[in-house]
């Protein structure tokens, strides 16, 4: 069952995913599928558009080997969620499964914007890498 839409959110935010009904808090939106990139490879993209839909899967700098895995894309419509801090949802990793679970934190209105914060847990206030619109 799908609980939200992809469509425009703004000018400057690109498209957004909107909720399509109301959503309970604790509700999982997705367990996304990944596919991971390795150093070598993330090494090519990490320029380019793609760098804005991937999640942290490894730190970098903790290796230099080719085959170190560092970044990862959901394969799922919630690469379209964008970022806030006061997020309404959240992503889990797991790396053992090779997934992302994206779930809501709160009661969500249908027509809302769904939203995570991109730095990894819902409180963290730390800067992104772009301007932020709320």
């Amino acid at each position: 069952m799908s609980y939200f839409e992809i469509r425009k959110a703004s000018d400057i935010k690109g498209l957004g995913a909107f909720a399509t009904q109301d959503i309970p808090a604790c509700t999982i939106l997705d367990e996304a599928q990944v596919l991971v990139m390795k150093q070598k490879d993330w090494i090519q993209i990490q320029d380019t558009v793609l760098y804005n839909y991937s999640f942290e899967w490894n730190d970098p700098d903790e290796s230099d080997d080719d085959d170190w895995e560092v970044a990862a894309f959901a394969m799922s419509p919630c690469e379209f969620i964008n970022h806030s801090y006061t997020p309404n949802s959240k992503y889990i990793i797991d790396k053992e499964k090779r997934v992302i679970t994206f779930s809501t934190i709160r009661d969500i209105a249908s027509g809302e914007e769904l939203t995570v914060n991109y730095n990894g847990t819902v409180d963290d206030c730390k800067p992104v890498w772009f301007d932020v619109e709320e």
